[in-house]
């Protein structure tokens, strides 16, 4: 007969309204989720008839009231957030005022999040180099400075303390390497030539190869030193790489699994309307060429 089912009068009888709201700021580097993440949120949500509604965080006017009309506008039924750095004090207290679930991706929190073993992940690199016979090993991260300390990811502090207690472990000297401002991409080649290079060091692990590892390898590039038989190199990073004809060792990110498993969560707690535990993920790890034994002396 040509009959359409009507959306708002189901939802008006159901109290559930089929959409989930993915906030995120306008930044990348403060909140980003990829293509393959996204399709892989939608799949999740378009088995169970629910829509995806992309929203930027306001940046104007009052943002508390701004978003959370607009949460009501929207008439969702759960909040996805990709807000992972420089997370706004006011914005948790915002999504609980307005009583909708919701899951926070890339944060660290008692419940309701999904995501990566930064710690492990810093271990365990170290801990490769260390069996691989290394024990003067740099831990280098430019994407953090120390004066930005008070407003460092948790990850930033994770992966580091995971290097450091590895070294202890194999009572093996520390040393880390970051700078006391923030660094432009291009800057950070000059300062490795000039803090690391003298220190000569036989491996390095860096935070993630974006900012840090690649600063590295145009250095070593530029120097002719050679990866890995003058200088053994692993890094984190968000997928699989090769550069300068090296592929890389190290630890991959699992982005889209955490999206998945993020939304997933999300849909039980609307369910429920309970608290979910904390879902930690750890790091893929990739064994490329660019790690291999010390040279005597």
């Amino acid at each position: 007969m040509g009959y359409r089912p009507n959306e708002a009068a189901r939802a008006m009888k159901s109290g559930a309204f089929k959409s989930i709201m993915l906030l995120k700021d306008s930044s990348n580097a403060y909140s980003s989720i990829d293509d393959e993440a996204m399709v892989a949120v939608q799949q999740v949500l378009a088995r169970l008839g629910y829509r995806l509604v992309l929203t930027l965080l306001p940046q104007v006017g009052d943002p508390e009231a701004v978003l959370s009309e607009y949460i009501r506008q929207q008439c969702v039924d759960g909040v996805l957030t990709s807000m992972m750095r420089n997370i706004p004090p006011w914005l948790e207290g915002t999504l609980s005022r307005v009583k909708t679930p919701v899951m926070w991706i890339g944060s660290k929190r008692e419940c309701d999040c999904v995501r990566h073993d930064d710690y492990q992940a810093g271990f365990d690199g170290t801990l490769r180099l260390l069996e691989a016979g290394h024990r003067r090993i740099v831990y280098a991260d430019f994407a953090a400075a120390l004066s930005q300390k008070s407003g460092w990811h948790f990850s930033t502090q994770d992966r580091q303390q995971g290097y450091l207690d590895a070294m202890q472990a194999w009572n093996c000297p520390p040393q880390i390497l970051r700078p006391d401002t923030p660094l432009k991409q291009l800057d950070g080649i000059a300062y490795i030539k000039k803090h690391l290079f003298p220190h000569r060091p036989t491996a390095v692990l860096t935070y993630g190869l974006w900012h840090t590892g690649r600063a590295l390898l145009y250095a070593c590039a530029q120097e002719g030193i050679k990866i890995p038989e003058d200088l053994s190199f692993l890094t984190l990073m968000g997928e699989a790489n090769m550069e300068s004809g090296i592929s890389l060792s190290g630890f991959v990110s699992r982005d889209t699994e955490i999206w998945t498993r993020g939304t997933q969560l999300l849909l039980e707690k609307i369910e429920s309307n309970e608290p979910k535990p904390p879902q930690v993920l750890s790091f893929k790890p990739q064994t490329g060429g660019s790690v291999g034994v010390p040279k005597r002396g």
